[in-house]
């Protein structure tokens, strides 16, 4: 594992968590959003050539005339993963304006306020993602460049891109049709249809008195389980191919060293081999 690029991209997810968070508590309305995606996509692409950069001279310094476009299997799990979570945002939230505009009660109890469909959204998110990163692992493993400290830098970096849009879906946590048609899953433990609020004219703000405290902590729970669902997935595609084409014994070159399990595990390999 390249410890100085893990260790670089934590101290700037933690950078990020803290400029998110001083940005949303002193602005409080939408031009927030704005001037967190402006610093947290710039920090991202940044380090998207960094390291970048980095793996591919550690692969050409290993494998000699072998050469991965690194940038380009970043910022294709980025596009996808952002691409996939517009999606469902934009499906849940018209669902829940014709919900709204349709159904006008039953908010109650039995659909905990309204939040009972960002907590769909976010199974059906989960499972995307399982289901995306397992056939991920899967291919990167037969096509022998299987990089789990890649995956995880990737997704770091996928965290921080969506991280202003995650604390946004916590901090303005009531729903109101004129705000649009996008309902962040990511906000399922703020989420609450205030019919009382429906026909207010005017556009909302954020609770002003919101302790970000709690707002970072419930945003990061839920990027935290999309990380782990998505590491589990890709370890799982790679085990997967291990199982069905891999003997033991057998000459199997990757991007680094990695340590995987056989029927739930065997031995780790030398340096950049499995």
């Amino acid at each position: 594992m390249n410890k100085f690029l893990i260790i670089m991209t934590a101290i700037f997810f933690v950078l990020m968590i803290a400029v998110n968070s001083v940005i949303f508590k002193f602005v409080l309305s939408g031009p927030a959003l704005v001037n967190t995606c402006i610093v947290s996509w710039i920090i991202v692409g940044i380090l998207s050539l960094v390291i970048a950069a980095r793996y591919s001279h550690l692969n050409r310094t290993n494998n000699g005339t072998n050469k991965e476009d690194y940038i380009i299997r970043i910022w294709s799990v980025l596009i996808v993963m952002v691409l996939f979570w517009f999606g469902l945002s934009l499906v849940g939230g018209i669902v829940t304006f014709a919900v709204v505009t349709f159904m006008k009660n039953g908010f109650g109890t039995v659909f905990l306020n309204g939040a009972i469909i960002p907590i769909l959204m976010l199974a059906v998110y989960l499972l995307g993602v399982y289901k995306n990163f397992i056939k991920l692992g899967f291919q990167d493993a037969q096509e022998q460049r299987f990089n789990l400290n890649l995956k995880i830098l990737t997704l770091l970096l996928l965290l921080m891109f969506v991280m202003p849009m995650a604390i946004f879906g916590n901090a303005y946590s009531t729903y109101y049709p004129q705000t649009g048609f996008l309902v962040d899953f990511r906000s399922i433990f703020s989420f609450n249809i205030d019919l009382t609020l429906v026909d207010d004219p005017i556009l909302p703000e954020t609770v002003t008195k919101a302790n970000m405290v709690f707002v970072m902590a419930k945003a990061l729970f839920v990027l935290a389980a999309e990380m782990a669902v998505a590491v589990f997935a890709y370890v799982r595609g790679k085990a997967v191919f291990i199982k069905q084409h891999i003997r033991q014994g057998d000459d199997y070159q990757t991007d680094e060293k990695f340590a995987f399990r056989k029927n739930t595990i065997l031995k780790t390999f030398e340096p950049s081999r499995y």
